[in-house]
């Protein structure tokens, strides 16, 4: 009497580890907005353009700059441009574009 009932304690418990598992396998419902507090880029269609302004000071910052662009240009959605920069020397926000600088 005794072992089945360590049998039937076992199978339980491998029953609730393997239903455990198969809830950890389920991916998380995972939800994302494209608007910050009201506001977003204003566009009717793809891919959006979005010139990146280079106000980097360093070859290797603004190679960075050349990975990034292109690892995002990669997106059917998004396609950026790496264009000179009009940030001048205070990095102040442009309208249309990001300004990409590396001082503070």
């Amino acid at each position: 009497m005794k072992h089945q009932g360590k049998a039937v304690a076992l199978r339980v418990l491998i029953i609730c580890l393997v239903a455990a598992l198969c809830v950890a396998a389920l991916p998380a419902r995972a939800e994302a907005g494209h608007s910050w507090n009201g506001w977003r880029w204003a566009r009717t269609g793809n891919p959006f353009v979005l010139p990146l302004g280079n106000n980097l000071t360093t070859s290797t910052w603004r190679s960075l700059l050349g990975s990034v662009s292109a690892d995002w240009s990669a997106s059917s959605v998004l396609d950026t441009a790496v264009v000179a920069g009009q940030g001048g020397s205070s990095c102040s926000a442009q309208a249309g574009r990001v300004e990409v600088c590396n001082r503070s």
